[in-house]
């Protein structure tokens, strides 16, 4: 096992503290020492960090990545970095980037802490505590295939897709058959609206898991989108094949067109229904598909008895959603009154202005925003997550029952910044040549209308 830092005997702090000061002043010296020192101790991190920097500071980036790496992969022995990857495997998230921090603190030179600090932060919604840890790792390091992974997921959860892709192409390009780097930039690429990526991306993940379900329908569902009605069908038919019990199978092959579904169909549907009776998230997609199947032969009643059931099944799934989305409509319309919102402020310099299509799915948001990407200066940029998600992040701070009173409570400074942060955001997704205006149709956007207004 790799020695205890904190264990460690004097003399040999000592002489890791002179050989540390040695490697910022003479390092080609210090290379010579730190050599003989690791004959004794060969699997003492500290002793090869030092060798990292003073191969740095002779411009050996190739030799002084080996030595960061090499001080990775013994360091995973330390007693706190250990202890710390099982917190985290419990999901005890907060005790390990207690542990994590506390270790960093005493250790700042450990990526792997700093790592797993940062793989904490992601963990409970933090990811702008962990994008500075991860980018400084990579410094060192670009090559460590963990932080570089969380580091992707980071810059995704706070919309900073083109970063978050800059960093996974190359590494997409160096795995092309990692299946998890595969699943990224189908993601990521779909978030940008670039469907010919993510189809590309997706159809590779069906050829390396031909067997996964989950594969097949989300490949579908980025041909769907990139306008390749048939290609969708048939990869939802072929999740199907997979497991014929599939419950967004069978809704995403029914939502696309329900006139697909034959009578065979049907009663394969009806049988799923039976055996995945214990199972809600896909029962209530089993009884939504069967809803929509039955509306399309003008079967009324019995497709509002379906979508009654699926509606029943899907709050057993998301039961909060009932009580708690009323009680903020309620605070909204008794605290945020007409006088309080504040007139339409003047576009940012220099920056494309947002035009909100706001509404409820089927209500015709789409049609709306074809006729405004029609103009010359808007450009039709969809469904933008990017609201939801600052939202999202004001929840870390309070229960979802508090976040009305968050939203009212925002300083002007504190808007102004999120105003800022989406224009910005938004702006990635635009083409080379950004237009002065751009629609955001998210559906959902309708519960944060008071923030956007604000």
């Amino acid at each position: 096992m790799a020695q205890d830092q904190s264990v460690r005997s004097g003399s040999s702090a000592r002489e890791l503290l002179r050989l540390r000061a040695l490697a910022a002043s003479a390092p080609s010296d210090a290379l010579t020492e730190i050599k003989h020192f690791l004959t004794g101790n060969p699997r003492d991190p500290d002793a090869l960090r030092i060798a990292a920097t003073a191969h740095r500071r002779l411009g050996q980036k190739e030799l002084a990545e080996r030595a960061e790496i090499a001080a990775i992969d013994v360091s995973k022995d330390t007693p706190a970095i250990l202890e710390a990857v099982r917190l985290i495997g419990e999901r005890e998230f907060g005790e390990a980037s207690r542990l994590a921090a506390t270790h960093l603190q005493q250790h700042p030179d450990d990526l792997n802490a700093a790592t797993l600090s940062a793989e904490t932060a992601i963990a409970l919604g933090l990811p702008e505590r962990a994008i500075p840890l991860l980018e400084e790792v990579l410094t060192r390091a670009p090559s460590y295939l963990l932080a570089r992974t969380l580091l992707i997921n980071a810059l995704s959860m706070v919309d900073r897709l083109r970063d978050a892709r800059a960093v996974l192409e190359p590494m997409v390009r160096r795995m092309p058959d990692a299946v998890r780097m595969q699943e990224l930039m189908a993601k990521i690429a779909a978030n940008q609206g670039d469907f010919a990526r993510a189809i590309e991306a997706s159809a590779a993940i069906t050829r390396l898991d031909s067997n996964s379900a989950e594969a097949w329908v989300n490949h579908g569902d980025n041909l769907r989108f990139g306008g390749h009605k048939d290609g969708a069908v048939a990869a939802y038919r072929s999740a199907l094949a997979a497991a014929p019990d599939h419950g967004r199978g069978w809704w995403s092959l029914a939502d696309i067109d329900a006139k697909v579904l034959d009578d065979s169909d049907l009663e394969a549907i009806r049988g799923s229904v039976q055996n995945r009776a214990d199972d809600p998230e896909h029962l209530c997609n089993l009884e939504f598909a069967l809803g929509i199947a039955e509306h399309a032969r003008g079967n009324h009643t019995q497709a509002f008895a379906h979508f009654s059931r699926g509606n029943v099944v899907r709050r057993l799934v998301e039961p909060e959603g009932t009580r708690l989305v009323p009680e903020q409509v309620d605070f909204y319309l008794d605290k945020i009154t007409v006088d309080r919102i504040p007139s339409l402020a003047d576009p940012i310099a220099g920056q494309p202005t947002p035009i909100f299509i706001v509404g409820m799915p089927r209500s015709g948001s789409t049609l709306v925003e074809r006729v405004l990407g029609r103009h010359s200066q808007i450009e039709a940029l969809g469904e933008l997550p990017v609201v939801p998600h600052m939202v999202d992040r004001m929840k870390l701070e309070a229960p979802d029952s508090m976040v009305a009173q968050l939203v009212s409570d925002q300083t002007e400074k504190q808007l102004g910044q999120m105003g800022e942060w989406y224009v910005a955001r938004a702006a990635e997704l635009m083409k080379q040549q950004p237009k002065p205006y751009f629609t955001d149709k998210m559906h959902m956007n309708w519960r944060h209308l008071p923030l956007i207004l604000k």
